[in-house]
């Protein structure tokens, strides 16, 4: 029925054989719900739902972000609700395309500097004059915002 299927005792495996100190698995539901933007622009999110009753929201695409744990089923839906609103405002403002480049460009930087961390050695000096630069982008965010 399944080509290539993966079980979590896989998954579990290999995360022993790399040194996991503890792994738990849950019996949960996962969904996914699709949401159209404009055109062929879709946003996609993925819940999750735990037998213990926890829920969790993941945005897919087009701007993969995690929200974590979420209090309940109502505010799933406000959440993506929120999102859509901006996602389409900003597609009937004609910025949408902008955005995604910059939110990927975003995510780009993180995974850099994730890597500048775990595999380099950066100076103190280097990481200030990085984390200066990030705080005059996000000053200059605000800036934009209060307009």
């Amino acid at each position: 029925m399944f080509e290539n299927v993966i079980t979590d005792e896989q998954v579990d495996m290999l995360l022993r054989q790399n040194d996991a100190e503890t792994i738990t698995t849950k019996t949960g539901h996962i969904g996914r719900a699709t949401f159209g933007i404009e055109d062929d622009n879709k946003a996609v999110y993925q819940y999750a739902v735990t037998e213990d009753g926890d829920l969790y929201l993941h945005r897919m695409d087009p701007d993969p972000f995690s929200y974590g744990k979420i209090s309940d089923a109502g505010a799933v839906v406000k959440n993506i609700a929120y999102d859509l609103a901006n996602y389409r405002r900003a597609a009937e403002n004609g910025v949408y395309d902008e955005f995604i480049h910059l939110s990927d460009t975003l995510t780009a930087l993180q995974r850099s500097l994730e890597e500048l961390f775990l595999m380099y050695d950066p100076q103190k000096e280097e990481i200030e004059e990085i984390y200066t630069k990030m705080t005059e982008i996000h000053e200059f965010m605000k800036k934009v915002c209060e307009k």
